[in-house]
């Protein structure tokens, strides 16, 4: 009874909107502005690196937190592998904004780091890696001020959503290899799972809605994390 009570609590900690709640603080509505993502990259872009960075390090404490707790209350690895994907869960589809949240990467990456160590260093080579070839050219470009660059503006990126989708897809492999305890492979490979399946089915139904082919999308999703290039 106390396993199950502590994965739905981690579920529900997923599923707080903190990312929308800093953003309305400064008076930016997440599902209206920038990318229409409810994560902190959007958060991000659209209210600035404090909040961004706020809401950055909460969404990857859903993933970190049920890991420590669950060693600390020595319930076990496989309740904590659980509750870290109970977290993960909540926040792609969350309770309290009616199970439609963000894409879950940074609690995704938070679950890695606190599960694997080891596969999150190795998985986060593709993905920082293409967050570093789109972002250095902002930050180096003198017409901008400071607090314009960190914000990223610019075109949607290919190379980032690329190296995600390469560094979530071998994440199940890494742990195989690394022959991690069987709860924590398990758990990694349903992130990965969730993760594929929040990036191709999140917002669908406005793309259906608008007409748009439905084979482009979904490919454009799998492969870019948005409905167009």
């Amino acid at each position: 009874m106390l396993k199950a009570l502590f994965i739905l609590g981690c579920y529900l900690y997923g599923s707080l909107p903190v990312t929308e709640v800093l953003a309305r603080r400064k008076g930016t509505d997440l599902r209206q502005e920038g990318t229409r993502k409810a994560g902190a990259g959007n958060l991000w872009q659209t209210a600035g690196a404090r909040y961004g960075l706020i809401g950055g390090i909460f969404d990857v404490s859903k993933g970190v937190l049920p890991v420590l707790l669950a060693d600390r209350l020595k319930l076990g690895k496989g309740v904590g592998a659980a509750g870290s994907i109970a977290g993960l869960i909540g926040q792609m589809w969350p309770l309290f904004r009616k199970f439609d949240g963000g894409r879950g990467n940074a609690t995704a990456i938070g679950s890695l780091l606190a599960l694997s160590p080891r596969a999150a260093i190795m998985a986060m080579v593709p993905m920082f890696g293409g967050g570093a070839i789109w972002a250095l050219p902002i930050m180096v470009r003198n017409d901008l001020p400071w607090k314009q660059r960190l914000k990223f503006p610019g075109r949607n990126s290919d190379v980032v959503p690329l190296g995600m989708l390469v560094g979530w897809l071998g994440i199940p492999l890494l742990a195989c290899l690394l022959k991690e305890p069987k709860p924590v492979t398990r758990a990694l490979l349903a992130a990965t799972i969730a993760i594929m399946a929040r990036r191709v089915t999140g917002g669908l139904s406005r793309d259906i809605a608008e007409g748009r082919d439905l084979k482009e999308v979904l490919r454009n999703r799998a492969l870019y994390d948005r409905s167009t290039r």
